[in-house]
């Protein structure tokens, strides 16, 4: 990803501490917007760490995220639970009432795309971070935005986890890369058999094979180049089941 050059402000100081001494609240001013996240970092700072860009569902925050515990399940990783903002408009949030992020280039001037770029600058400049392990995380219109990040820029991400929605016909646009695919039977917002197609979409792009039923509703595809489509279906709604935080984790650790 091109890092846009932007005139930005990290606000350093810790705001409120989070439930793990290591977590902390962040603010970012970028292009005159001030963006916030939640930034949790290993307790023993290594070189080459991982880093986790984790993004929420419409209507969520990087708090609510933050409560899938993605750095306890991953303390030797970088993490950042990053908010979106409200007035970008959706199907089921036609005002833009809701905090969530763009799912098109050029949607509100792009100022998701931006703030992620403005994000990485920041982290690669205060963090020494393995830029062969960056990764992308995203539940619902998050995952909308994580495919987005995949179709512009995805060949700086080792691999990508969508939870309660996927990248549908995005998957046309982009290279083959790692990703975690997770969607609920019963999802009545994001249909099933809507987020279904994305597997089927992958397989097919990319020539995969299936390679091994990990247990049940989870299966591993490979392409011929070793990328891999993890699927994880489970019985529940528009949710993040608990058990699915430690099987992305087991996901990404698997690309080495």
């Amino acid at each position: 990803m091109q890092i846009i050059l932007l005139k930005i402000v990290l606000v350093l100081s810790i705001l409120t501490s989070l439930s793990n001494a290591q977590c902390m609240n962040k603010k970012l001013n970028v292009e005159n917007t001030i963006r916030t996240a939640i930034l949790c970092e290993p307790l023993n700072l290594i070189s080459s760490m991982p880093l986790v860009l984790v993004y929420h569902g419409r209507g969520g925050s990087a708090k609510g995220m933050f409560g899938t515990a993605l750095h306890k399940e991953w303390p030797e990783a970088l993490v950042l639970y990053m908010d979106g903002l409200k007035g970008n408009p959706a199907p089921y949030d036609p005002k833009g009432k809701r905090a969530g992020w763009q799912i098109n280039t050029g949607d509100m001037g792009d100022r998701d795309l931006r703030f992620s770029d403005a994000v990485l600058k920041v982290l690669f400049n205060n963090y020494k971070i393995d830029i062969k392990k960056i990764f992308v995380v995203g539940h619902s219109n998050g995952s909308s935005f994580g495919a987005l990040l995949w179709a512009t820029s995805g060949e700086m991400f080792k691999g990508f986890a969508f939870s309660a929605a996927q990248a549908g016909t995005l998957i046309g646009q982009v290279k083959s890369n790692n990703v975690f695919m997770a969607m609920g039977r019963k999802d009545n917002l994001i249909k099933f058999d809507r987020q279904k197609m994305s597997i089927k979409y992958a397989i097919n792009r990319f020539d995969m094979t299936l390679v091994k039923d990990i247990k049940k509703s989870v299966k591993l595809y490979k392409d011929k180049n070793g990328k891999k489509l993890l699927s994880y279906i489970h019985d529940g709604g528009h949710i993040w089941p608990k058990e699915q935080t430690k099987d992305i984790v087991i996901f990404f650790k698997s690309l080495d």
